[in-house]
């Protein structure tokens, strides 16, 4: 890999019936251009953007991948979808409860409550 390339791992949350019940890790990987703009893709789903900045790329590049994923499970189911793209999917346990309002969502909780077995 090219010395001026970055990589950066996320994670999304994967609601089904309005509950995370999953979580990915997906690649995000940044490049400088000549012209001092940047581009970046996500490796799993050959998602693309370019920016000017750097934070604008992420910025762009976070908002496409939430969008693909979104679109996708609209017109598919997603978890077959991701398998066979060879995105693992780790299951959230059931006594964890997190707060999500899409089908996915930055792994980003704003609150996290466990409840007892």
């Amino acid at each position: 890999m090219a010395k001026n390339v970055k990589d950066e791992g996320v994670h999304f949350f994967i609601s089904e019936e309005g509950r995370p019940r999953y979580f990915i890790r997906l690649t995000l990987r940044y490049k400088r251009n000549d012209d001092d703009s940047w581009s970046g893709w996500c490796v799993e789903l050959t998602t693309a953007a370019d920016a000017d900045t750097l934070p604008q790329l992420q910025e762009a590049l976070l908002d496409l991948v939430q969008l693909h994923l979104d679109g996708t499970a609209d017109v598919m189911n997603l978890h077959d979808w991701l398998t066979s793209r060879g995105v693992a999917l780790y299951p959230i346990p059931e006594f964890i409860r997190l707060e999500n309002n899409g089908t996915a969502s930055l792994a980003e909780p704003v609150s996290v409550t466990a409840v007892p077995a």
